[in-house]
């Protein structure tokens, strides 16, 4: 069982993996680059090479997010499945 402790530090944990993901979906979003832009980088538009990036960004972001146990598991559940009979 969780203490109200384990479920505030869950809370305090996630908000700032939210606010990334507003953060990077609202840069990728080109809604902020003028319609008649002709800005390039490597050889792309501008808004086309941000908005790879951050989808790059945020795909690096899930696999790190996913990469560590779930708040609350811990990596010892395995072991006590194992050895019960």
């Amino acid at each position: 069982m969780h203490s109200p402790k384990d479920r505030g530090e869950e809370k305090a944990l996630s908000w700032p993996l939210w606010i990334t993901y507003l953060i990077l979906l609202a840069v990728g979003v080109p809604w902020y680059w003028p319609e008649g832009s002709t800005t390039l980088w490597f050889g792309l538009p501008a808004w086309a090479v941000t908005a790879m990036v951050a989808s790059a960004a945020i795909s690096l972001l899930t696999a790190v997010a996913l990469w560590h146990p779930w708040p609350g598991e811990s990596d010892s559940q395995g072991e006590e499945e194992d050895q019960t009979p």
